[in-house]
Parts: structure tokens; sequence; C-alpha cells
């Protein structure tokens, strides 16, 4: 029934506005329109759609026939200064792209050829994140960006979350005069200023934090959205998101896998520096691995709530990784720069 349809956020529903909308009715089940009154959506009506989790969706080809005019009426909306509010109208914009890029079926089914377009709008989303940097307030409205984030917990919200992460930390590394993360990156062709090599390096790894956990789509949801402690073998399969996320970035975006920081992130940010991580146990492992592995694991900390443990306080999970790091998992320096990267929050 939906396969002509793609999910829009609520909260965004007003820029459709002038497309069929439809919704998941609550009683019957079915696909119904959902019109606007005085010809916009109200905020009442939006937030009965999100205390109710109704599902909002348009077609396709209005999707794809919009998707140019919103993202114009986008930047028209968060010109100005940026704050609360417009933080949570990027932050729902960029969730709607990525759970299309990595949530979509085509990635997991390879008779399917249109997939790369969705992995390659990342690319997009990723230079937008790039772009925030060079604004005076950059680092201001990366920090806001976060915290708006953290409030919805998704795979999607956590990829974006580990790269907005990724961005702050290289920020402060490149503010500091630190090139470490600049060399580990694959040469572009474009490096005839310092700038130019630095906006490239910091796309290739903001593409591989919003890209790490990619090969979730090929594990079964019973097993990715369980409340409950996995089994030893749901548990091995979970892993396996490491080998699938490789094999789905070098089958739809070939360019993706030649780039060493896309492919070491993906690869890497669950192997510890003692060996006791996977898939392949190693004790040599890349920046890009710790780096994001220990960003993935705080973000992980801090927003994800199970019945078994409650989602932990940055000092809470400052100190589960300390003692991670006295037992050799992670680089002592790499700690060190994620606490004043939390100092600073």
């Amino acid at each position: 029934m939906l396969e002509n349809f793609v999910p829009v956020q609520p909260s965004l529903i007003n820029a459709y506005k002038d497309f069929p909308v439809f919704i998941i009715h609550p009683d019957t089940g079915s696909l119904v329109r959902f019109l606007p009154r005085s010809g916009a959506y109200s905020d009442t009506a939006i937030r009965r759609l999100l205390e109710n989790g109704i599902k909002v969706f348009v077609t396709l080809l209005n999707e794809h026939e919009h998707r140019e005019k919103f993202e114009q009426s986008l930047l028209l909306s968060l010109a100005g200064p940026f704050d609360e509010q417009k933080a949570a109208i990027v932050r729902d914009f960029t969730l709607m792209l990525v759970h299309e890029s990595l949530t979509r079926q085509e990635l997991a089914d390879e008779s399917q050829d249109g997939f790369s377009d969705n992995l390659l709008k990342l690319q997009e989303l990723a230079e937008y994140y790039v772009a925030l940097l060079d604004l005076d307030s950059g680092e201001d409205i990366l920090r806001l960006m976060h915290r708006v984030m953290s409030k919805d917990l998704t795979t999607a919200t956590h990829s974006v979350n580990v790269m907005i992460l990724t961005l702050r930390y290289l920020e402060k590394e490149r503010k500091e005069g630190r090139s470490e993360w600049l060399q580990c990156v694959t040469p572009s062709e474009d490096r005839s200023t310092t700038s130019a090599a630095e906006r490239y390096a910091l796309k290739q790894w903001a593409l591989s934090a919003l890209l790490h956990d990619i090969g979730k789509v090929m594990v079964p949801d019973q097993i990715l959205k369980a409340r409950r402690r996995l089994s030893s073998l749901e548990y091995s399969t979970m892993k396996m998101h490491v080998e699938h996320g490789w094999r789905i970035i070098n089958r739809a975006v070939p360019q993706f896998s030649s780039q060493r920081v896309i492919v070491r992130g993906i690869l890497d940010h669950h192997e510890r520096m003692d060996g006791t991580g996977y898939p392949l146990q190693l004790t040599d492992v890349s920046l890009p691995g710790q780096v994001i592995g220990i960003l993935d694991c705080y973000e992980a900390l801090t927003t994800d709530k199970r019945p078994y443990r409650s989602a932990a306080s940055p000092s809470d999970a400052l100190r589960i990784l300390k003692e991670d790091t006295l037992s050799a998992k992670f680089q002592p320096d790499v700690y060190m720069k994620l606490v004043r990267l939390v100092a600073d929050a």
C-alpha cells in the first residue's frame, strides 16, 4: 500500500501543504487524505500528530517535485539569528533525509538500483553541516543542534548526533593546529589551499560518522529494536552490521569505498585498542575508528535508554569511558579530548 509514498516529519507538514498529504488513520489503519484548514496545518493539529504517533506521508512523485522548493523555503525560514525553534526545524529536515537514506528497503535489496541516490543525498547533508563551521556562530549552532537532536531517540538521530560530535571534535583539533585528522584522509583533487583540503577532509569525516551504522539496515527489527538484553546469538547477529555496512557502501556508492576515513569509520568503530573489539579484534585501530568509536559510545550511553538501564548523564558516561580507557580500550588523548568537548557543551 505504501510503496508509492514516503514519510515526512509531522513538524514539517506545512512545507507540503500545497501537495496531497496522507496519514494512517488511527482507528481504521487505512491511508486517508489529511487536509489543512485555512490553507495551513495548525500547531494543535501538528502536536496531535506527534503526541499520537500518527505517521504522515506524501506521494513519491510529489516528494521529488517538491524537494527543491521545500529546501528553498527551509533556507528562508532559517534566516536571522539561530535559536532552538530553528534548530528543531533543521533537526526534522535532517532526520527526514537520513531516515530516507538509511532505512529505505532498497539498501537491503540488491535487486534495486536506486538506493545509491539515497546515500548520495547524505553527501549534501554532510556538506551542509561542514558549512556551518564557516559561520561565526558555527560551534554554538552545532552545540544547540546536538541538544535538540538528543530529544528524539532513533537510529537516524544517533547517526546525526555522532556526526555533529565528530565535527565539533575536529573543529577543536583544527583550531588548536593539530593535523593528524587531515593526514588520514584520502587526498582530493582540489588541495590548492589549506581551507579546501580541510573542508574536503571534514566532509569525509562527517560522512564516515553519518554512515558508521548503515549496516544496521540489514539487522532484523526484532533485534535492532529489542528493549531487553540480547541473547548471545542475537548479539552476534547485531555485530554483523559492520560487515553489512562495508558491503552496502562498496556496492551502492563505490566512490565512498575508496575514501579511507569513510571505510575505517564503518569497519573500525567497534574495534578497541586492547583487541577486545570486533569484527577483527584489532589492536592497531585507525584514527577514524578511535574517534568515531568513542563518540559512538558516548552518544549511545547518554541517549539510549533501555528497560534494564537508564540513559547515563554526561559525567557518568565519561566515568564509564574513563574505566575503558584505563583498561586500554581507548587512547588516553582521544578520551581527554572527549572530556573537553563535553565540558564545552
